[in-house]
């Protein structure tokens, strides 16, 4: 069983959007469609942090990423390019929780752009989390399922 992504029978890869329906996103190399799985190829396991994602849209224009960079408040492309890579690699189903630290000083924004990453992959329910003290706790955290994204202010 997979938690939101998982690789397909023909090479595609699968991401879960947690719906009663058991509709998910098929991506392939041409490109992707809603449809869903035959529970033979996928079965999901679903946490209580997996929340249901929206139906997803086609950016017909090209400038879907660039609208979601405006609403985050990250410091330079650099850091673009870091949230766009992290967004790519939760969609890894060979990547085990990817789990990036947003920093910076209070007030710079990294609670509020790191909702709305989280939540562009665990869904409306999906929240930020303090950092794990500690490996045993970072693997718990990690087991629970999901992809966690914390925020700290530097010292």
């Amino acid at each position: 069983m997979n938690i939101r992504v998982t690789p397909g029978f023909d090479g595609a890869t699968w991401l879960d959007l947690g719906r009663d329906d058991g509709q998910s996103v098929r991506i392939h190399p041409s490109g992707w469609d809603i449809l869903t799985p035959d529970p033979r190829e996928v079965c999901w396991r679903r946490t209580q942090l997996t929340g249901e994602l929206p139906l997803p849209v086609k950016d017909t224009d090209g400038n879907g990423i660039d609208l979601l960079m405006r609403l985050c408040n990250f410091a330079n492309a650099e850091t673009e390019c870091l949230a766009v890579a992290w967004l790519i690699g939760c969609l890894g189903p060979s990547v085990p929780v990817p789990a990036p630290f947003l920093t910076g000083p209070q007030g710079a924004g990294k609670s509020t752009g790191g909702r709305m990453l989280t939540r562009i992959i665990e869904g409306m329910s999906g929240d930020l989390r303090r950092a794990p003290k500690g490996e045993e706790n970072l693997i718990a955290a990690v087991a629970a399922g999901g992809s966690p994204l914390w925020t700290t202010c530097p010292t």
